[in-house]
């Protein structure tokens, strides 16, 4: 089976649960066909990521739990193409996390 964006899409529409507009009876809304098996989808979605693949420096082996959690905050709302020279550069910067401040014991 080939997975396409479209594919995916209608997947995704697939598991979606239509609603009665208002004033029609609920047997006159078109039902949609019943979601696939998660095992039907697993091996064509992963199919389609490895021929789709960027190659981010994020996702690389040699990449530490730092910097793929650096990746994840500046990816929050800004496009990949802007992260990744300057997420290269944090990195250059700052390697691994500052170290966790120390502080006296509290009373209670």
């Amino acid at each position: 089976m080939e997975v396409t964006d479209t594919a995916l899409t209608r997947m995704c529409l697939m598991s979606s649960v239509p609603t009665v507009p208002a004033g029609r009876e609920p047997d006159a809304v078109p039902t949609l066909p019943s979601a696939p098996e998660p095992e039907q989808v697993h091996g064509p979605v992963i199919d389609w990521f490895h021929d789709q693949k960027r190659d981010l420096p994020w996702r690389r082996p040699e990449c530490t739990p730092w910097g793929v959690f650096v990746s994840e905050v500046m990816l929050q709302q800004t496009p990949v193409n802007r992260v990744a020279p300057r997420w290269e550069e944090w990195m250059r910067r700052w390697p691994t996390p500052p170290p966790a401040p120390r502080l006296p014991p509290r009373r209670s």
